[in-house]
């Protein structure tokens, strides 16, 4: 709940507040005001009062400013207790004060009286919004919408002063009123209708920094039901068809991405680097909503305006789309949500953001082209191993002969659309051929790697799945971690096997084999090797398998990293990471993890070909020489990194 800070009594407060103004009305005026400030208040003449202020002027409610002010002294506000048995005199306070509220809020008074007028304005609001169930009774509070949009645009209209919008900012209760006002845009005509308190509420959600306790509270909900506002007025800022632009209604979900960013924390971290560890729960309650696919369709919106008609309001809308694009990715790495963004045109609206940025070159385009690069460095290359998302590419590919169009691409650019084109490519051919009814006659052998006939091969008797070439290697393989990871443990099946269709996973395993067939001779040069120059230093080797972006997880410390496998427990628990062993030539097995952007779990498929990959080409001696080359210093983590050429 928030604090309602007590209000202090300014003796000098601004001389428009003072009642001695009232003697400047108009008779009738002079006579209704007298009557408002007297005690105690009459029914008739707070009927006379609700009366002339309904539908009055701004200039007319601006006149009756000293009697706003003087029936919002906090004092008047009614005991929270005394709410069940309220009496005559009670009744009539709070009826005078939300009056005086719902009129101040149609007046237009000097900046200058901000001070004296914000402590009873945030005082009176709250009590309003926390008893609104009760109090709308007594008020008749017919139309909560327009009251608190009318707040909203109060609010921004002080704010049109620095130091007034700092103050009303930074007021906890600020955040509070603007969550119960969010609530109430549930209409398409709301955002021409209401447009100023709409820009006013995300500036105060901008403006909480990321604290949502406030804003949760009044829009009485959780995170969960705050993402489905937001999913909701996007959905509704979006255009129908990508042909019918309205920069109007754009601009407002640009800023609802500007108030995702600050909530989530991101505006500080540069869009194309977030950190993907950190924690983002308004970006994580919106993927399952579908948002990505808001997001995209207002991109490919954006991307069909013709470049010689591009504007930089647009760019400023295409940036944050693209950031935000890449951020939701992250979020939840199953390929459907990858998919959601291709059915949406996300190829056409990286090819468009391309062409823009390299025709209008400013700063903000060159950070257009980061992002683009980032997408489809980090996103869409990694994601056509993926069945599913490799049919959608399929559909889009004729769109690829548009690259070369792209005028003066930088070399990164340049660089990341032939990675996509020529990873693409040859996706779709092993695509063709899995569709043809090619079988595979060969499988691996999860205990050496050695790839042989699957004639000359047996399965696991639990699982069927693994293959071996000997007993000896099953034995091997069982002891390395295939018992905890075998597909008769039903608990880890359920964590390990079922994010996948039979047919995808099919698809995966043709793909491995055939790729892993082809760059045997090289993928050893994929590797990073990370050291800790510790008294049991344990070398971990992760493999950048072609195109699938990996990242190495080194488990230091005077333990060896193999003890973790003696707990399955925490190979649930930690699901994203898998541990295996490795044999280094005819050295000891030395442990090792890995860690993959998506799924990393399917220990069979990925961990039995990576592990093992580099057995044919690299001995131990080498090895070794890899690792002296990589230490940097005593106690200290080194790394060395070997691109592996495509």
């Amino acid at each position: 709940m928030a604090k309602v800070v007590p209000v202090v009594h300014h003796h000098n407060m601004h001389p428009n507040l003072r009642l001695c103004n009232l003697d400047r009305l108009s008779i009738a005026k002079r006579r209704l005001a007298k009557c408002m400030t007297a005690n105690p208040l009459t029914s008739q003449t707070l009927a006379e009062f609700a009366k002339a202020m309904k539908g009055a002027s701004s200039t007319v409610c601006t006149s009756f400013l000293p009697v706003f002010y003087f029936l919002l002294d906090t004092s008047r506000i009614p005991p929270t207790l005394a709410l069940d048995s309220l009496d005559h005199t009670l009744e009539s306070q709070l009826l005078g004060g939300f009056l005086s509220l719902d009129g101040l809020f149609s007046s237009r008074p000097s900046q200058e009286t901000f001070p004296d007028l914000w402590p009873r304005i945030y005082a009176w609001s709250y009590y309003l919004f926390e008893h609104e169930d009760f109090v709308s009774g007594v008020v008749n509070l017919d139309n909560p919408k327009e009251y608190y949009c009318r707040m909203m645009d109060f609010f921004g209209y002080l704010s049109t002063s620095p130091s007034n919008k700092s103050q009303i900012l930074s007021t906890p209760i600020s955040h509070v009123l603007a969550g119960r006002a969010y609530k109430c845009f549930s209409d398409p005509a709301d955002f021409q209708k209401h447009d100023k308190a709409l820009w006013m509420v995300r500036n105060i959600f901008i403006g909480c920094n990321g604290r949502l306790d406030h804003v949760l509270e009044g829009l009485c909900g959780d995170i969960t039901d705050f993402a489905r506002l937001i999913h909701r007025n996007c959905e509704l800022a979006v255009p129908p068809s990508a042909r019918q632009m309205d920069m109007a209604k754009i601009s407002h979900l640009t800023m609802s991405l500007a108030v995702i960013a600050v909530i989530d924390k991101i505006a500080d971290v540069r869009p194309w680097q977030p950190q993907a560890s950190a924690s983002r729960p308004l970006c994580s309650a919106l993927v399952p909503l579908g948002f990505v696919s808001i997001v995209a369709k207002a991109a490919l919106t954006l991307s069909c305006i013709p470049v010689n008609k591009w504007t930089k309001a647009n760019s400023e809308a295409m940036g944050p789309c693209l950031a935000t694009l890449q951020i939701l990715f992250q979020q939840d790495h199953h390929s459907n949500v990858l998919q959601e963004a291709v059915q949406c045109g996300l190829v056409a609206i990286l090819l468009a953001a391309s062409t823009v940025a390299c025709t209008i070159r400013t700063q903000f385009n060159d950070s257009l082209l980061e992002g683009v690069c980032s997408i489809l460095t980090t996103v869409l290359t990694p994601f056509t191993v993926y069945y599913p998302v490799l049919l959608l590419l399929d559909g889009d590919s004729h769109l690829l002969h548009l690259v070369s169009d792209i005028p003066n691409p930088p070399d990164t650019l340049k660089s990341a659309w032939a990675t996509f084109v020529s990873a693409l490519h040859a996706r779709l051919e092993l695509l063709t051929l899995f569709n043809s009814g090619t079988v595979i006659s060969h499988r691996i052998c999860g205990g050496c790697g050695i790839i042989a006939a699957k004639t000359n091969l047996k399965c696991c008797s639990h699982c069927r799945w693994v293959t071996y070439c000997s007993p000896k290697c099953q034995v091997f393989d069982w002891r390395a971690g295939h018992q905890a990871a075998c597909g008769g443990n039903d608990r880890l099946r359920l964590k390990i096997r079922l994010t996948y269709t039979r047919k995808e996973f099919t698809f995966l395993r043709f793909l491995l084999h055939h790729e892993y067939a082809n760059a045997k001779s090289q993928i050893a040069l994929a590797h990073v090797l990370h050291l800790m120059a510790t008294r049991n230093a344990s070398v971990f080797t992760s493999f950048d398998f072609r195109l699938f972006p990996v990242r190495v997880d080194t488990l230091g410390g005077p333990e060896e990293p193999s003890t973790a496998l003696k707990h399955p427990g925490d190979f649930v628990e930690r699901g994203t990471k898998l541990l295996a062993r490795m044999p280094l030539g005819n050295e000891r097995t030395m442990d090792w993890s890995f860690l993959l952007a998506r799924e990393t779990h399917i220990l069979d498929e990925f961990g039995e070909i990576a592990k093992r990959a580099n057995l044919d080409s690299m001995g131990s001696n080498e090895i070794k020489d890899e690792v002296k080359r990589a230490i940097s210093g005593e106690g200290r983590t080194a790394v060395a990194i070997a691109k592996l050429s495509t």
